[in-house]
């Protein structure tokens, strides 16, 4: 498999708008391979990618389905599912913005200047928006909150309607075409990850996301037949799990990949709208798989 490469560095949002927390953004410092920063400059010099990248891997979606441009005023993309704060910005079609910042716990004070330095760079106002689309999960039960939570306070307050993506699928797509099975595993703490497997190709989903052992989620994968390329922060810990499983047929990703794409995430979205599984933003839901922390204590309070 050709290297996949590292996206570039960028630099810090802007400030400025009514989206904008009223504290004064901050240089990003300590960014590291497994935090990056990527930037798609919102001139269009390289457009990050376009409806056709969905379309083309997703079997069933006819190439005369309404575009962005077409049936849809432009779409914006968050996502603070894992570890990153991210935002694109989709317009006729085409992914104008992708800004990723590595926000450790600072999502909900980063990720409204980041919607801020989107629309300023399209020169598009928020009034001018068609929908939101956000990862739902799984991933950081309080990241999923928080990206929930500014979607859902930004569709209210412009009356749009929203769509929620995979986040193990957004996952994937980045890493797609891939000519085998794609396997997303996003770190879960408790000896577990979040994965799944999604063919590199069609985009088919071979293994239901959930959150399994490691070992478990890779021997679901071997029975799809090879190879297979995994990426995400679940193989910080367990890559070692997954190459004894998997052997000569598995493919690494380099820590620089295992963020998700807001763009991918807003090609995902901009599909849900055309299939019509858009819905009101008070209908978003997190997916988080398993029960918190806080409702395993409980339960275990109420069992004793």
């Amino acid at each position: 498999m050709s290297p996949l490469p590292d996206p570039p560095a960028g630099r810090q949002a802007g400030s400025g708008s009514p989206w904008v927390s009223p504290r004064n953004p901050r240089p990003l410092e300590g960014v590291s391979p497994q935090s990056p920063v990527r930037r798609a400059s919102p001139a269009c010099a390289g457009l990050v990618g376009s409806v056709d990248a969905v379309r083309g891997c997703t079997p069933g979606l006819p190439d005369s389905a309404p575009r962005c441009g077409g049936g849809f005023r432009p779409l914006l993309a968050l996502d603070t599912a894992d570890g990153t704060a991210g935002v694109a910005l989709l317009v006729e079609g085409r992914v104008v913005a992708e800004l990723v910042e590595a926000s450790a716990y600072r999502h909900s004070e980063r990720l409204f200047a980041l919607v801020d330095e989107a629309l300023a760079g399209a020169g598009i106002g928020p009034g001018e928006l068609g929908g939101v689309a956000v990862t739902v999960g799984p991933g950081s039960f309080t990241g999923l909150r928080v990206g929930l939570a500014t979607a859902k306070g930004m569709a209210f307050a412009l009356g749009l309607p929203a769509a929620g993506v995979s986040t193990l699928e957004a996952l994937a797509r980045g890493a797609m075409p891939f000519p085998g099975w794609v396997v997303p595993a996003l770190d879960a703490r408790k000896g577990q990850v979040y994965g799944a497997a999604y063919h590199g190709r069609s985009g088919a989903c071979g293994v239901l996301p959930g959150a399994w052992l490691p070992r478990e989620l890779a021997d679901r994968a071997r029975e799809l037949g090879g190879p297979f390329l995994a990426l995400g922060s679940g193989l910080g810990p367990y890559r070692a799990v997954f190459e004894e499983a998997l052997g000569e047929g598995l493919c690494c990703a380099p820590p620089s990949r295992w963020h998700i794409s807001p763009a991918q995430v807003a090609l995902l979205g901009e599909r849900a709208f055309r299939e019509g599984r858009a819905s009101p933003p008070a209908a978003l839901a997190p997916v988080y798989l398993r029960r918190s922390e806080a409702e395993e204590a409980r339960e275990r309070r109420r069992g004793g």
